[in-house]
């Protein structure tokens, strides 16, 4: 009989005692490793096994992964028994689950039994936020699965500071996680103060659940202000917001915003917004060119998006401001982005060689200046073989009438702006192609192309003046392309 190598013999010992906690850990579907392998550049941590005790234990740094992910902890310094399915963690615990994120110094945690329990913990996800003291319960990242968290001395926010300016405390609170929040012996607090008292408050944290968010501020423009909104959602065919706000130096101001969502006939956002502004020419300061705003301000706005048929895409976009400093005195990220916001509906059609665009774009806040389509349709032919011959065409022909506004004149209401048109003509425009590929020794492409342009111009119609004469011009082009 032919005797096994000695180092043969000590592989089979040391695969009889790892098997069985491998099998264990698969069977149970969770991985513990150093943090450091999870994040590179952290400190090196350290991962010790007692297999014969069934517990797991790593320092500087311990990274746990339960059920592929649906539960994950992390901590300074963790112990894990595989067989009761005990953590216990200390130091910057994280715990993600049933899309929450739950934080502590020291927190124990059964990922089978999902029993939860900490001191000191802070939990949520926008738009609340929990901290408190003496939590316990239960969390499972299962669907369906009836989770339920209960914490004393702790409260509930909106704000994700560590100091939130606006707070409810209770005695104590109960947690659903992705439903929502429900206290006792609730009190409101802003800026430290006490301003109202609930004997039992609830606040939905669901990811469709509607909730009422405020936002307490100070700025020199407003004065001390408090920003309030209530998001509701009516299943997935619309959702959105209502804003009831008031400013200390500019008065009351309120509007709601809507979202629908109609399948094939895509979506639309509705907004309007009403600022009874009692200082409204406080920011013209800086901008004298406008001057005499109204106290009564406000804005409209639509937006609509749809894909209806196929290869056909419709789009709308309204922009109504009372006045040109709206945007920049209220909603001053809008502001950034687009000061003069234009209006406009755009269709188009897509077939395999051409498509057909067409586009109007009204003038609807009459002190910007603006150059009207009323509207422009252009029908593009992308390249394309004619018949068998190994000649290629392409063309791009456009048409539409158009309309300048001038915004130096004035119409009495705002300085510097104007209520008329300037100029209006009709132009017609078209561009046709031929081109003849060619390729040379398997590499060297050559690209003959002959093509002309017509253009036409309609007599001007001046508003202070003369109308011109129609105008044509004409362009022929030819050339090589490589």
């Amino acid at each position: 009989m032919t005797k096994l190598p000695a180092i043969f013999l000590a592989l089979l010992a040391c695969a009889a005692l790892f098997l069985p906690a491998a099998k264990a850990q698969q069977e149970e579907n969770i991985i513990v490793k150093a943090l450091s392998e999870v994040l590179p550049g952290t400190i090196e941590g350290k991962v010790n096994y007692d297999f014969a005790n069934h517990l797991i234990t790593g320092t500087n740094g311990i990274y746990v992964n339960y059920n592929d992910g649906a539960t994950v902890l992390t901590a300074d310094t963790a112990s894990v028994d595989t067989k009761s399915g005990e953590v216990e963690a200390d130091g910057h615990v994280r715990i993600e689950s049933s899309d929450m994120l739950w934080m502590g110094e020291h927190i124990r945690y059964n990922y089978k039994t999902h029993m939860l329990s900490s001191e000191q913990f802070r939990t949520g996800r926008l738009p609340v936020f929990v901290s408190g003291e003496h939590l316990s319960g239960y969390i499972e990242a299962k669907k369906g699965a009836t989770n339920e968290i209960t914490a004393t001395h702790a409260f509930v926010t909106t704000d994700d500071y560590d100091d939130p300016s606006y707070q409810i405390r209770a005695s104590t609170i109960r947690i659903i996680p992705g439903k929502k929040v429900q206290m006792w012996n609730a009190v409101a607090y802003v800026e430290g103060v006490p301003v109202f008292y609930f004997p039992y408050y609830e606040r939905n944290i669901g990811p469709r659940a509607n909730n009422f968010t405020t936002t307490p501020g100070y700025r020199s423009v407003y004065g001390p202000y408090l920003l309030n909104t209530y998001n509701w959602y009516l299943g997935d065919v619309a959702d959105g917001k209502v804003h009831l706000d008031y400013r200390e130096r500019r008065g009351l101001g309120a509007g709601p915003d809507t979202d629908l969502h109609m399948g094939r006939w895509g979506d639309a956002t509705i907004k309007y917004y009403y600022q009874h502004d009692s200082k409204a020419n406080l920011s013209t300061n800086a901008f004298p060119y406008y001057g005499n705003i109204p106290e009564n301000r406000q804005r409209f706005y639509l937006g609509w998006q749809a894909t209806p048929a196929t290869n056909l895409n419709l789009k709308a976009q309204v922009n109504y401001e009372s006045d040109p400093l709206f945007l920049h005195d209220f909603f001053v990220s809008d502001y950034t982005q687009n000061p003069q916001p234009n209006t406009f509906v755009e269709a188009n059609k897509y077939w395999n060689n051409w498509s057909l665009d067409g586009l109007t774009t009204p003038r609807v806040n009459s002190y910007f200046g603006q150059v009207e389509r009323e509207p422009d349709v252009q029908l593009t032919g992308y390249r394309q073989q004619i018949l068998d011959t190994p000649l290629y065409y392409d063309s791009q022909s456009s048409m539409g009438w158009y309309r300048t506004w001038d915004a130096n004149a004035t119409n009495g209401l705002y300085p510097g702006t104007n209520g008329f048109d300037v100029a209006s003509a009709a132009r017609a425009d078209t561009y046709h192609q031929i081109t003849l590929p060619w390729t040379f020794f398997n590499w060297l492409n050559v690209t003959p192309r002959v093509g002309g342009r017509l253009t036409y111009y309609s007599s001007q119609n001046f508003t202070n003046g003369q109308p011109n004469s129609d105008v044509y011009r004409e362009v022929f082009n030819t050339g090589v392309g490589t």
